[in-house]
């Protein structure tokens, strides 16, 4: 077991960034130490996280983040449990945008290039790609399945920008790949 005061700085630090991404996060100790994070517009989804020992081991050195949807994911990578919740309240609520076209079109843009971006983003969601206006945060986002990592291996990234062109170029780094 994981004594109280470990977990809830595992979880503070969970809900920190957490609420940077524009997912709220409360903590609630009744049961134990746990932490809520909601969907931004719908305070009524949101998941439940604990933090647990390692499940093989048991070892409590070893913290795991539990989401209450099943992943556990240790406590030492805070990117895929923020990209864990992410993919959770977006896609399985149902909150993801599919309109591309959320944003206001920068100054200076053609309606060409919006046009192209569109393409782009959507050309990107078919490849598994998910791309959402975050409405908390004012930010474009992405969560890229196989995003490169510095050793070559491949895994999942979250991405921000503050606009959906360099999000698509963001999203073509990632992947070891160039914009055209």
């Amino acid at each position: 077991m994981i004594t109280p005061q470990p977990a809830i700085a595992h979880l503070d630090r969970l809900a920190g960034a957490s609420q940077r991404l524009g997912w709220p996060a409360r903590f609630c100790v009744q049961t134990g130490p746990r932490l809520l994070v909601h969907h931004p517009q719908r305070d009524d989804i949101h998941l439940t996280i604990t933090v647990e020992p390692h499940p093989l081991t048991q070892d409590p050195n070893l913290p795991h983040y539990r989401l209450s949807t099943g992943p556990l994911i240790p406590c030492t990578n805070l990117d895929a449990t923020l990209a864990a919740i992410t993919k959770t309240l977006t896609e399985s609520f149902g909150q993801r945008s599919e309109a591309v076209n959320d944003a206001p079109i920068p100054n200076g843009t053609t309606a060409e290039e919006q046009e192209k971006v569109d393409e782009l983003l959507t050309a990107l969601k078919r490849q598994g790609v998910q791309v959402w206006h975050g409405n908390a945060t004012h930010s474009w986002w992405a969560l890229v399945p196989d995003a490169m990592t510095h050793d070559g291996t491949r895994e999942a990234r979250l991405l921000e920008s503050p606009k959906p062109r360099s999000l698509i170029d963001a999203i073509f780094k990632a992947r070891g790949r160039h914009t055209r």
